[in-house]
């Protein structure tokens, strides 16, 4: 049983999600088990689980996949405080309770990498953030406070250096590096490749790389990509179909080893604020759909583009 989640999670660790293939659901108020409200608290005796538990609603799990290797938090339903929001919450309200200096000061830093601060920047703030900010909360601040300093550098340093080396980026170019897509894009996508989930994951994959990258006069997509959208054998047959169907046009401008060939995107571009993010991050066409339709409205979306029913149920069986 999932509900709202409205602190940080980690869905790697110490978290079961349910159903599963062999075991639909689990019995609740088990050992060790604290069930999280929405506003962040945890119920402890067994009255007040009683109490909760009494006013939950019933749920279809028909309507979830019986196999679950994460929650999924792409749902309209879904309300989670993530670790940048945290951190800026932190930095406008202080430091909150005792034994918080060290998490709060990652907080802050995360955060204020996710919004492409630069390093310096960042630990300036949040050496005077916890100066003027603790709030009485930490003793380390006035006993200790070159300690602290150097903590917080310690902390920023592997923040930056890890995300670094890992390619992943703050929140402005990981959307223009990876790009994004708005849901009337998703929509017209859908009608385009009339409900086939291949055509649509091939398109759909196309116009997120796209969309930051409208105002080139052409745009370079290299093959390894366009293969990683469809396959090795169809990546060109979904190009050709593209062409015929005047939704893209290609130029002569390809080099083996040095340049790709060069796209023209013939699409009515969308504002970049319409684009669908998660946590202020644009996410995977896939993840794109959980986001933006239920299982329900994607599946009717499909067969009213041209599908099949049993096509588009296995379509959303995919995706969700």
């Amino acid at each position: 049983m999932v509900g709202q989640f409205s602190t940080p999670i980690d869905i790697t660790k110490g978290i079961e999600v349910y159903p599963q293939a062999k075991q639909p659901f689990r019995l609740p108020f088990g050992v060790n088990q604290r069930p999280i409200l929405e506003n962040g608290g945890t119920l402890d005796s067994l009255e007040e689980k009683l109490y909760w538990f009494e006013k939950l609603d019933d749920f279809d799990l028909a309507a979830v996949p019986r196999t679950q290797g994460h929650l999924n938090l792409f749902t309209q339903q879904t309300s989670i405080i993530t670790s940048k929001r945290i951190g800026m919450e932190l930095l406008e309200h202080g430091l909150q309770s005792h034994s918080t200096r060290n998490q709060a000061q990652f907080e802050i830093l995360y955060s204020l990498w996710r919004q492409n601060v630069p390093i310096g920047e960042a630990i300036q703030i949040a050496w005077s953030w916890i100066q003027k900010r603790h709030n009485g909360f930490s003793k380390d601040i006035l006993q200790r406070p070159r300690a602290v300093a150097a903590e917080i550098k310690r902390q920023a340093a592997k923040i930056y250096n890890s995300y670094d080396l890992s390619k992943t980026f703050p929140d402005s170019t990981h959307n223009s590096t990876h790009g994004y897509i708005s849901k009337l894009d998703l929509q017209n996508c859908i009608e385009i490749c009339k409900g086939s989930l291949p055509k649509l994951k091939f398109l759909t994959e196309l116009v997120r790389y796209c969309n930051p990258r409208r105002h080139r006069d052409a745009i370079q997509v290299h093959s390894d990509k366009l293969q990683a959208w469809s396959s090795k054998a169809a990546y060109m047959k979904r190009i050709v179909e593209l062409e015929e169907a005047g939704i893209i046009q290609r130029n002569n401008s390809y080099k083996v080893g040095a340049n790709a060939k060069a796209i023209k995107l013939n699409w009515k571009w969308q504002p970049s604020n319409d684009a669908v993010l998660f946590d202020d991050r644009s996410v995977t066409p896939y993840d794109s759909f959980k986001h933006s339709f239920t299982p329900e409205e994607f599946r009717e979306r499909l067969t009213l583009a041209g599908a099949k029913r049993t096509t588009a149920i296995e379509a959303v069986k995919s995706v969700y």
